[in-house]
């Protein structure tokens, strides 16, 4: 974490949000050529549930990036509020694989193996298994991608990713079903 928060440069960072963006992506084409449709709207219920994971397949390769951003923006405002002395464009860096990783290694994988193992009706089982795994382990490296950024403390680089993950999960909660 600490070489990628030296690193400065947010395309490595970006790359981890384009995997998880492209993975889940590849998931919803799954889903919705299976015939699924997620059990409430989303995007305000201007789509239609039966082409929700098409339209989902398009737009989250443009919504993971603007995710990040907001994380890294919230968590960057807050880790120098708190004392905090690095760039935004480390901290980004950092956070992109971070945020990238562990939701796609943790949380999309497992879902694809749930789903292509047991049916679409077990995954809301396997998210009670593997959701709160890979909330943790987001929050974790979140939280040192922070402290590393920012030379902070763990606890308030914990409150400025925990700021940052609210305000990403309102707009992210709109959308990803």
């Amino acid at each position: 974490m600490a070489a990628l928060a030296k690193a400065r440069a947010p395309a490595g960072g970006l790359f981890a949000v384009l995997t998880l963006a492209g993975t889940y992506s590849a998931f919803c084409l799954v889903l919705w050529a299976g015939g699924h449709a997620p059990s409430r709207p989303g995007a305000f219920g201007l789509i239609p549930a039966e082409n929700y994971y098409l339209a989902q397949a398009a737009f989250l390769p443009l919504l993971f990036p603007i995710l990040w951003l907001i994380l890294g923006g919230v968590a960057h405002l807050f880790a120098r509020a708190m004392g905090g002395r690095g760039a935004l464009r480390a901290g980004l860096a950092a956070l992109g694989f971070a945020y990238g990783a562990p939701l796609t290694l943790a949380y999309v994988l497992p879902d694809l193996l749930i789903f292509l193992t047991l049916g679409f009706d077990a995954m809301v089982l396997g998210m009670l298994l593997y959701g709160p795994v890979a909330l943790g382990w987001t929050l974790g490296l979140c939280t040192l991608a922070v402290r590393e950024s920012y030379r902070l403390a763990t606890g308030p680089a914990f409150v400025a990713v925990f700021a940052g993950f609210i305000a990403q999960g309102i707009l992210g909660g709109l959308f990803i079903r």
